[in-house]
């Protein structure tokens, strides 16, 4: 959802048909196509207005042995952490035990800097702190080394300066989060962990989530892999010691513990539902504390995605609409969740959407066959949104076709288009492509674009 705002994409597969099923039919018939072309493999939950839709595992949590992903697959989440670290940090503040406004020499007095950067610059990526990995020799000279805060307190005293005054930009810091896990433990005189089962684990009675997965013993344990296994040979991923992405991201869990977080979150059992006003206001780059915020299908949509040796995460809410979506992969590969999750929203909301389908290949055309497609194309407003172009303008430039978007008024880049079989066009440079849609005449009427699994229609005006 991050993309160039003029990105022109379609999703891979026919339109789907509207009544054939019902909801949760088309949920696990999405899902399954996914599965099926080696393009999703892990657990899913999916709930609205207090109704679980659909919860399933689909491919392998061990792919050497055979075990099937379930409900009780056991994952790594990675980034989401965040969301539960920020919340730790607001309920600290409604105790008034610490101030989002407080400086970091409150807690560490000499660190460079720290006089200018807040609590609440580390919570929205505003600190100016460079974005160093926990997990990798940018903070330890010895490979798999363990963080701690020592290491990345030197880390601070002895690295580079600020990317930007802090508050002026934006730069996502895992060590940033890292420093608010650790100003957590000062205030609470708990460690990181434990102050997460206090406050949250055990209240919302999240039994199957933790933070040491690397000694967990557990038969729902997945196993992390790099790559699918039909796409070349599969690789199994080094697990991280939690001490490494800390408060960044070392939380593991299940669908069912994450839609227990959500429904903790919905009733204001964790922080009140004023503080998570503050924590679902955009700030800077649509981040606000420990949360991405959007605004899809004239809703404000929360998510935050994950990434960690062998696992990817994408967790996604709609407070308003009482909505939740959580896919949770054990193959780190995987590129489709957020389009996968789109796809999710498009079938709660009613909006068109496709089914994936194998690759299609180029084709060479005409330029008689080329003029077809040429012409000006606008957004239908029942469908557009804050990012979609709302005017697609395509033409012929000599043999080749080109593609540019606008968007009030502005005309984003030109992209060269190329025929796909079946009546697709292709822009190879965003990868991204447009269904053709004929009228009875055998003209060209109508493109289907999709951003990212956001199905969004086009008429081409006379």
């Amino acid at each position: 959802m991050q993309k160039i705002i003029f990105a022109i994409s379609m999703a891979l597969g026919m339109l789907c048909p509207v009544f054939s099923q019902t909801i949760p039919q088309k949920l696990d018939n999405l899902l399954n196509t996914y599965a099926q072309l080696n393009q999703f493999n892990g657990t899913v939950l999916i709930a609205k207005n207090g109704k679980i839709l659909l919860e399933k595992g689909y491919g392998f949590q061990d792919i050497q042995t055979k075990t099937p992903c379930s409900t009780k697959t056991i994952y790594q989440i990675a980034s989401v952490t965040k969301t539960f670290t920020s919340a730790l940090v607001l309920k600290l503040a409604e105790q008034k035990k610490l101030s989002l406004s407080d400086k970091l020499t409150r807690y560490y007095p000499n660190l460079p800097h720290g006089d200018s950067i807040t609590i609440e610059h580390l919570l929205t990526h505003t600190s100016g702190i460079p974005s160093i990995s926990l997990d990798t020799t940018e903070i330890n000279k010895e490979e798999n080394k363990l963080a701690n805060e020592s290491i990345m307190i030197n880390a601070l005293m002895k690295g580079p300066a600020l990317d930007f005054v802090p508050g002026s930009n934006w730069n996502y810091s895992n060590l940033g989060y890292a420093l608010l896990g650790y100003i957590i433990q000062k205030v609470t005189g708990l460690s990181y962990y434990h102050a997460l089962r206090h406050y949250i684990f055990q209240p919302l009675q999240m039994t199957h989530s933790g933070f040491d997965f690397i000694h967990l013993a557990d038969s729902h344990k997945a196993t992390g892999y790099y790559t699918y296994p039909t796409r070349s040979e599969t690789e199994l991923a080094t697990i991280l010691d939690s001490a490494g992405p800390f408060a960044a991201g070392a939380i593991y869990s299940t669908v069912g513990d994450l839609y227990k977080w959500h429904k903790g979150l919905q009733d204001n059992q964790v922080i009140s539902k004023a503080l998570q006003e503050k924590a679902y206001t955009a700030y800077r780059n649509r981040y606000g504390y420990g949360w991405i915020v959007d605004s899809l299908f004239n809703t404000r949509i929360v998510s935050h995605s994950g990434d960690i040796w062998g696992f990817k995460t994408n967790f996604t809410r709609v407070p308003t609409n009482d909505i939740c979506i959580v896919l949770l992969s054990n193959i780190e590969d995987n590129e489709q969740l957020t389009t996968i999750t789109n796809k999710i929203l498009s079938i709660l909301y009613q909006w068109p959407y496709s089914l994936p389908s194998p690759p299609k290949s180029p084709v060479q055309l005409s330029i008689d066959s080329l003029r077809h497609y040429t012409g000006i194309y606008k957004v239908d407003p029942k469908y557009s949104n804050a990012m979609s172009p709302e005017m697609l303008e395509i033409k012929l430039e000599g043999i080749k076709l080109i593609a540019q978007a606008s968007r009030q008024s502005r005309k984003g880049p030109q992209f060269e288009i190329t025929p796909l079989t079946g009546k697709y066009l292709v822009l190879k440079e965003i990868g991204a492509e447009l269904e053709v849609v004929i009228d009875n005449k055998g003209k060209v009427y109508q493109l289907f674009s999709d951003q990212f699994g956001l199905k969004i229609p086009y008429r081409k005006v006379p």
